[in-house]
């Protein structure tokens, strides 16, 4: 049901009934050709339907992986009142969303970054970075078009939870982030940063700090130097345009 457009994002149960010949006997057990019977007719075993399966969906082919959210900024009015000034709104949240769409023909996901606010329409061509499903390998395709169908409707996260000046470094630990989307079909869904961080840092290559991130995975190249561009022979053309 993969291949089936039409069942994308629906919900299924299945029964299986198997239909085939009889067993036959080995045929040295069978009387030599001139003796045998001829058969009257050629028959099928049918089996009974087997107990409903659970039942089970099949995704669609975009998805959304939530990142980082800017939070708004407000200036306060110069006005006199006796109770907190009133704030105006100088800049919106702002987020960065991927937009991760399956290719068929070259069996990978696609991921692109956009930085979104408000209202953003998820329909976008950019270049992005994929890798090869079998020997990882990396490649950049050109004005890929992203056609997510996608609307984000409100985030939030960014603010300042806490200032951790430990070591005598002052790092500022925020609120993760939220966006509330709709997709394709029109459902309401939503995304949250914790959830997604280890699919953000998967589909853009985001390395892990520490003494030996440069020795990473999407380095440099594996141990011994072995370099991981698309110069394989036979490969040259498995995702060109």
């Amino acid at each position: 049901r993969i291949d089936q457009i039409d069942a994308q994002d629906r919900a299924y149960q299945e029964q299986l009934e198997r239909t085939g010949k009889p067993p036959r006997a080995p045929y040295w057990t069978l009387p030599p050709w001139g003796e045998r019977e001829r058969p009257a007719r050629t028959f099928f075993v049918r089996t009974d339907w087997s107990e409903p399966s659970d039942i089970c969906t099949v995704q669609g082919n975009e998805g959304f992986v939530a990142g980082p959210v800017t939070a708004p900024r407000y200036r306060p009015l110069a006005v006199s009142t006796n109770g907190p000034a009133p704030e105006a709104l100088i800049s919106e949240a702002t987020g960065n969303l991927v937009v991760v769409a399956w290719d068929w023909r070259r069996g990978a996901e696609v991921p692109g970054e956009r930085t979104v606010r408000r209202g953003s329409f998820l329909n976008f061509t950019q270049d992005a970075d994929v890798m090869h499903p079998v020997t990882t390998q990396l490649k950049t395709l050109e004005e890929y078009r992203f056609n997510s169908r996608g609307l984000v409707v409100d985030m939030r996260g960014g603010e300042v939870l806490i200032v951790d000046d430990d070591g005598g470094e002052k790092k500022e630990l925020r609120s993760p982030a939220e966006f509330m989307l709709f997709d394709a079909r029109g459902n309401l869904i939503v995304r949250n940063e914790v959830n997604d961080t280890e699919d953000y840092r998967r589909l853009l290559f985001i390395e892990d700090a520490g003494p030996t991130a440069g020795a990473g995975m999407f380095g440099s190249g594996y141990e011994g130097g072995t370099d991981m561009g698309f110069g394989s022979p036979g490969m040259e053309g498995y995702f060109g345009p």
